[in-house]
């Protein structure tokens, strides 16, 4: 039985130079960049009219917001809407609250009870 080294190749990986690690990373980054949607009239006033209703009847919501050049999801009772500094503030199931810019908002849902 011989043995069938690969030699120098199996440490081809660890030998990428530092330029080249640093250019990978930063195109992994830029890859992941989103671009963030904008809203037309009737979205707005579907976002407007599902918060409203959520704070009225104090409804589970799944707020999508756009922050660090991503969607990030918040799921949560919208506790109030601060009018002065325009967010809301979504209180989740562990008592931790986001504050979230209302221009920032992307989308939001209703969360039934069969989806949690």
């Amino acid at each position: 039985m011989s043995i069938r080294d690969r030699g120098i190749i199996k440490f081809m990986p660890a030998l990428l130079p530092p330029e080249l690690r640093s250019m990978l990373k930063q195109i992994e980054v830029e890859q992941n960049y989103q671009t963030k949607p904008s809203l037309d009239e009737q979205q707005l006033e579907h976002i407007n009219q599902i918060i409203c209703e959520s704070m009225e009847h104090g409804l589970e919501v799944k707020v999508v917001y756009f922050e660090n050049n991503r969607n990030n999801l918040a799921i949560g009772k919208i506790h109030l809407f601060k009018e002065s500094s325009r967010t809301i503030r979504i209180v989740n199931r562990f008592s931790d609250y986001f504050d979230i810019p209302i221009e920032e908002v992307v989308d939001v849902f209703l969360v039934y009870e069969e989806e949690v």
